[in-house]
């Protein structure tokens, strides 16, 4: 049962991290500069 949770944490992580990563490029795609 602990496995599987830290398993479905570990996904939940990777997935967030990706989701933000490309929240991130679309927005400095779109904007072109960001001041941070």
């Amino acid at each position: 049962m602990m496995m599987v949770m830290m398993a479905v944490a570990a996904m939940t992580v990777t997935v967030m991290a990706i989701v933000v990563g490309v929240i991130v490029m679309m927005m400095k795609q779109t904007q072109g500069t960001t001041p941070y």
